[in-house]
């Protein structure tokens, strides 16, 4: 039998994992950080019942983002970050931030740099996230149950086609 050497790739066409993130990788947060966090406060930041809870879900936006720094060398782990922290706003009352986006990178990181198999049961999760976002505003649309249902549909959909894209572009990138 023939063992494989330590730092080979698990799967044929994987690259090595790394432990540390890369420059490429540091830069990719921060511009995405810059983006979708900082501009949006200094905008006058995202709506909220109140200042601590915009504070507070402000500061899940910047975990979300920052986590994206180890998006190739520890994909699961990130995805972990962003999805707690994502369900965190959610919880404060706000249904979607700018800073989602780091939601779908999270997806499509580990889809393509996680273990073979890993991104199917990360975009149940994202499908599950999509249903959080059309049942909040589904609900908070504060008129009869069908324009509720009809603004819940419209958001599922949305939030769901965005995240089946990104797992479809990982897998494509996987298969290369």
């Amino acid at each position: 039998m023939i063992a494989s050497p330590p730092d080979a790739p698990a799967v044929p066409g994987d690259a090595p994992a790394r432990r540390t993130p890369s420059p490429g990788d540091v830069w990719f947060a921060g511009l995405l950080t810059l983006a979708f966090a900082l501009v949006p406060v200094l905008y006058g930041g995202i709506g909220g019942p109140g200042p601590a809870v915009l504070v507070l879900a402000t500061a899940l936006g910047f975990v979300q983002l920052i986590a994206l720094v180890w998006r190739r060398s520890h994909p699961e782990r990130t995805a972990v970050i962003v999805a707690v922290a994502a369900v965190g706003h959610f919880a404060l009352g706000q249904f979607l931030q700018p800073s989602d986006v780091a939601v779908l990178v999270a997806l499509y990181s580990v889809t393509t740099f996680g273990r073979p198999g890993s991104g199917r049961l990360w975009v149940l999760i994202s499908m599950a996230g999509a249903a959080m976002v059309a049942v909040g505003y589904g609900s908070m649309s504060g008129r009869d149950l069908a324009t509720g249902a009809v603004i819940g549909t419209f958001f599922f959909i949305g939030c769901a086609a965005l995240a089946l894209t990104a797992w479809a572009i990982a897998l494509m990138r996987r298969a290369r």
